[in-house]
């Protein structure tokens, strides 16, 4: 599995990665229960990204994510060689309230967790069936190394999806068993 970034916009996205703090390996290995840290916090980070459709925007984003994800899980495995490996690492894509990913901007997300508390085994992931999904999908080529899952709100009792998680398939979870 390799995702590649646009090469058009890598030194941008690895800035990004930085302002974020999201390049600090170390400081993303404990977590209490989950954290879900953005790829960016302001519009005006994402300058660079003006000429594309929004579309071609969200797609960069998702990549770029997608590709740090799986340095960080990779970073994990040391990290956790002597012990015990209680981490979860996936991306989460949040944003979907009216947007289809074409319209509107998507905000991916790294997120962390502690499989061995208890409170996230009432977290529930869904198989990947949404155009959420689906456009998600896409912008990854459909790359077989990776798992999707969705999350879902209920919303005056209606389920509508509110998250796209990825993962790889070498990142075993809770939701798992």
């Amino acid at each position: 599995m390799t995702i590649e970034l646009d090469p058009r916009f890598k030194t941008e996205l690895f800035r990004l990665i930085h302002d974020e703090g999201l390049d600090r390996f170390g400081e993303l290995m404990e977590a209490t229960l989950f954290e879900e840290l953005p790829l960016y916090s302001r519009y005006s980070q994402l300058q660079f990204l003006d000429p594309l459709s929004m579309s071609e925007k969200n797609r960069v984003l998702i990549r770029a994510a997608v590709a740090h994800m799986v340095k960080v899980v990779e970073y994990s495995h040391n990290y956790y060689a002597d012990r015990t490996y209680d981490y979860v690492c996936m991306v989460s894509v949040t944003g979907w309230g009216d947007s289809d990913g074409r319209s509107e901007w998507l905000t991916p997300n790294l997120w962390i967790g502690n499989p061995r508390n208890d409170k996230l085994r009432s977290m529930r992931l869904y198989p990947a069936q949404g155009r959420q999904s689906e456009f998600v999908a896409d912008a990854l080529d459909g790359d077989a190394g990776l798992i999707l899952n969705e999350g879902l709100s209920h919303f005056l009792g209606e389920p509508h999806v509110d998250r796209v998680y990825v993962r790889t398939k070498s990142m075993s979870s809770p939701w798992d068993r």
